[in-house]
């Protein structure tokens, strides 16, 4: 479930873009629903713009900023990966090799 759920994951970013859009329609009805002149919370004449906007605005919008994390992500475990190996042999470099050494217990 871990790799699941993983930065470098599709699933996480479908997952996040339906909880941001849940998320987005409970504010649009948390907003739209106070009246600040009586202080009480309704439903509202037009609740309907409350679901239809958030579900027309909010899915592409999560997708794509959550579609650039993890290519992020990907670009940035491929060049943690070039900078602790050599291009030749592909074995640790002497930086690499080091701080895993010392960071081994025992």
């Amino acid at each position: 479930m871990k790799d699941l759920l993983s930065p470098t994951s599709k699933l996480r970013v479908y997952l996040v873009t339906a909880l941001g859009t849940l998320a987005c329609i409970f504010v649009a009805f948390a907003i739209d629903g106070y009246s600040m002149e009586s202080g009480q919370w309704a439903l509202g004449a037009r609740w309907i713009n409350n679901v239809l906007i958030p579900l027309v605005l909010a899915p592409p919008f999560f997708f794509f900023l959550l579609s650039k994390l993890r290519e992020l992500s990907l670009a940035h475990r491929e060049l943690l990966t070039i900078a602790a190996t050599d291009p030749l042999t592909n074995c640790l470099n002497r930086r690499a090799f080091s701080t895993l050494v010392e960071a081994y217990p025992g």
